[in-house]
């Protein structure tokens, strides 16, 4: 049986708009100037905008001390100046290349907002960070550095930026794999993409059981700060309080869910369900019983419901043993005795298998999307749309 003839249109990649939404522009004029704010917004002592093309129309504004054009600077110099008039703002100017160059001036949104207001009235096109960080470099690499910046501790945006070298070396080494170990090559690359993909995401800890069994203490001992409110009355928690943190290096976000029993109503009743929803979608669930009351009818059904569940004794202020009989941990979230323990098993199960440093592994959802691309392309047998595919991921278009 034949074959049957394909082009590229048959396996549209869906990259990530963020990363890759100015792939249209890239083919425009080279001296159109292009602007980016690359520091974020809000308070802060400097911002900075990286800009890109015709630097004489920043003459039309900037006003150098030294009285040099903007475009005759020489490159890595530091210049001083004045942008616009009645009030001037002091600006920092910097040419790091022919056509290419940094504005550092005030931080927070009215000196921002000026030199940007007086760039697009001049027809400049202000990119975002996405599309500033594809000019002049392959979309892999653009990818890579967008997902670095999104990494939120030290441990991840290690991992992450050893894979900016890792993954598309690995990549590029598809040129060279014989044609039939080209599938074999993508599997390896997309056995690890659900850690790859975890890094910039926190994981999700939900804390569930009955009433006042004590889960919003316990999530304000997790977190170390008060972000639950905390009362002895049953069904004090009506929604579901969220608090972000990291365990062990990893981001995490335990969810504090409203106390589950059978006998509620009214708003009590709406938080209950809402718990439900959060219980189904979690990655981890931690149901909490009072050691002091010992385990309760209500306790079984809610195990039953979740019976992949960690379950853990709280209000054990006056226990000594981390573990009980039937193997649960004990803790105190009054205490904090146990809490290490029991961050400690949450990070075994959420994250069961770091990646050897030597694996390379996708960071964003469009770059698994291109790795299946290309998987489409190799079990079709269809070499040129494969190697097309991958021309256009990691090889450079020289815009910018």
């Amino acid at each position: 049986m034949s074959t049957p003839e394909l082009s590229p249109h048959d396996f549209p990649v869906q990259a990530s708009s963020e990363a890759v939404s100015g792939m249209s522009d890239a083919m425009e004029e080279q001296s159109r100037l292009r602007f980016c704010e690359l520091t974020p917004a809000g308070r802060g002592a400097v911002a900075t905008l990286g800009l890109s093309g015709d630097l004489s129309l920043l003459n039309n504004w900037l006003r150098l001390v030294s009285g040099s054009f903007a475009q005759s600077v020489e490159p890595d110099r530091v210049a001083f100046g004045y942008w616009g008039t009645e009030p001037a703002e002091e600006v920092v100017y910097l040419r790091t290349s022919a056509d290419r160059a940094e504005v550092h001036c005030h931080g927070g949104l009215a000196a921002v907002s000026c030199i940007s207001r007086a760039l697009l009235s001049a027809g400049a096109r202000q990119l975002t960070p996405e599309e500033w960080l594809q000019l002049r470099q392959p979309i892999i690499e653009a990818e890579c550095q967008l997902a670095l910046s999104r990494m939120t501790t030290r441990r991840t945006a290690h991992l992450a930026l050893r894979q900016c070298e890792l993954f598309p070396q690995a990549v590029r080494r598809l040129t060279d794999c014989a044609w039939e170990e080209v599938p074999q090559a993508l599997n390896a690359l997309l056995a690890h993409a659900d850690f790859g993909l975890q890094l910039s995401r926190p994981r999700t800890i939900v804390l569930s059981g009955r009433p006042n069994v004590g889960k919003s203490s316990l999530i304000n001992a997790l977190v170390g700060f008060d972000r639950s409110i905390v009362y002895d009355q049953p069904g004090t928690t009506r929604d579901v309080v969220g608090a972000e943190t990291v365990l062990e290096g990893w981001p995490a976000e335990f969810f504090d869910t409203a106390g589950i029993r059978r006998e509620s109503i009214g708003l009590e009743a709406a938080g209950i369900e809402r718990a439900r929803d959060h219980l189904n979608s979690a990655q981890l669930v931690i149901m909490v019983l009072d050691a002091q009351a010992g385990e309760q009818p209500e306790d079984a059904d809610l195990l039953a419901e979740c019976p992949q569940a960690m379950v853990i004794w709280n209000k054990c202020d006056l226990e000594t043993a981390e573990l009980s009989e039937d193997g649960r941990l004990r803790v105190s979230a009054r205490t904090g005795a146990g809490i290490d323990r029991l961050i400690a098993e949450c990070v075994r199960r959420l994250v069961p298998d770091v990646p050897d440093d030597s694996q390379a592994y996708p960071l964003t959802d469009g770059q698994v999307q291109r790795l299946r691309t290309l998987a489409e392309w190799a079990r079709h047998n269809h070499r040129s749309g494969f190697q097309q595919s991958l021309r256009e991921w990691t090889e450079a278009d020289g815009a910018g």
